[in-house]
């Protein structure tokens, strides 16, 4: 319909900034749990516990079948992720007896079967109006730091990062192809060094009293 050179060329789309950047504290994540625990919402507060613990996306949730919960070695495997390669997360002790309980009769059975029986394509609404309850996103209207399901695996991260982690080991976990989405977190890794560079200089500073009290004498 035109003749002509591109008249849009060398214009670049606008970059869009829709990470979230705002996770849930251990005190706000006990709570969410114990709250979705309270209201009986038992599908939602397993699918949040394995979030948390594990880092998986929901549709990765949903994914999971008997065959891929490997409780002899506290492992369950992650087919058909985002990135197309399979990984594996591991559990720890609430995940596993949690797991335990929804281990599905068949191997090929569902262990978070949506209300029909097949596949869940969506978290339940309640898991919004109960955040929403709670207060977590009370006069926040910036989506990025509104707290949605995937806040979980936001969440898994940072605090992944907050204990140390190098990017490798939480881009491995998370199942990210390369760093480059993993590097959101490295502003908190850093607050981690920080304390160990103040952690020196306070080592430094002892050592240095106590040799200018030893030259006094």
């Amino acid at each position: 319909m035109h003749q002509g050179p591109n008249p849009v060329r060398g214009v670049k789309m606008p970059s869009v900034q829709n990470q979230k950047t705002r996770f849930l504290s251990h005190e706000e994540a006990a709570l969410l749990l114990s709250e979705l625990r309270a209201m009986k919402a038992a599908a939602l507060h397993d699918m949040s516990l394995l979030s948390l613990y594990t880092g998986l996306r929901a549709g990765e949730i949903f994914n999971l079948k008997g065959y891929d919960l490997d409780f002899q070695n506290d492992l369950i495997r992650i087919v058909d992720p985002k990135n197309k390669t399979t990984r594996h997360a591991y559990m720890a002790g609430a995940v596993k007896e949690m797991l335990g309980r929804r281990r599905p009769s068949t191997p090929e059975g569902l262990v978070f079967p949506g209300r029909t029986g097949k596949k869940a394509v969506a978290v339940s609404q309640n898991f919004r109006r109960i955040v929403n309850r709670m207060g977590f996103n009370r006069g926040v209207t910036d989506r990025r730091q509104q707290i949605t399901f995937h806040s979980l695996r936001h969440t898994y991260a940072s605090w992944l990062a907050l204990q140390g982690e190098s990017l490798i080991t939480i881009r491995d976990l998370l199942g990210h192809k390369t760093t480059q989405m993993t590097e959101r977190y490295s502003h908190l890794i850093s607050d981690h060094k920080r304390a160990a560079a103040a952690k020196l200089e306070n080592d430094f500073n002892g050592h240095s009293k106590s040799e200018a009290a030893v030259n006094e004498k």
